[in-house]
């Protein structure tokens, strides 16, 4: 990790876990995020004395034409489902914050609520599951979760909740409506109009 402020997520990261497949590219990766190749395997104090640093970039930012494009040669997405490390969940929040600076939804939801926001003609639509219960291949009765606030982009005059039928109050901030989800058990689905 070559610029802290570049990845705030990442503020005390210095390495992060690298497993399987990478493609090299062309770049200076001295300026962000660069490789380093794979170092020495064994006791504690034999690991990473021959570790070298590179400057092959591990993230590249391009604009193209109106838009601006990042790509991560290496499968960030396969190493978090396999290890679930936070700096691996830090750099990809971080990369999306640079790309979409205000995003559509934000929430103070626990980590283990999924929430989807989604288009419905003129209205839209929030699901949140709560996984809480999931475990493995297990599943049980997930934790109730009470008082999650929600920000979405847009100005609505109603929402209601669908799996446990009610109004919602909403809030105005600028061009964005903030509601409160009483309480979550399995899944909720808030309708926004």
């Amino acid at each position: 990790m070559r610029d802290h402020a570049l990845y705030p997520s990442l503020h005390d990261t210095d390495l992060l876990m690298l497993n399987g497949p990478f493609t090299e590219l062309q770049g200076d990766g001295t300026r962000s995020l660069s490789l380093v190749p794979p170092s020495m395997f064994g006791p504690p104090e034999k690991i990473h004395v021959d570790m070298k640093d590179t400057a092959t970039p591990g993230v590249i930012t391009a604009t193209i034409g109106k838009g601006v494009v990042t790509w991560v040669p290496w499968d960030l997405g396969a190493l978090y489902y396999r290890h679930s490390l936070p700096a691996h969940a830090g750099l990809f929040r971080d990369l999306v914050a640079t790309l979409l600076p205000e995003p559509q939804l934000k929430t103070d939801a626990h980590p283990l609520v999924e929430v989807t926001f989604m288009e419905q003609g003129t209205r839209r639509l929030v699901h949140l599951v709560n996984l809480t219960g999931h475990s493995q291949t297990g599943y049980f009765a997930p934790v109730p979760m009470h008082n999650i606030n929600i920000e979405v982009a847009g100005n609505y005059l109603r929402a209601h909740t669908v799996r446990t039928p009610g109004a919602l109050p909403l809030r105005k901030a600028g061009a964005r409506t903030v509601f409160t989800i009483p309480v979550l058990r399995d899944y909720e689905l808030v309708v926004l109009e």
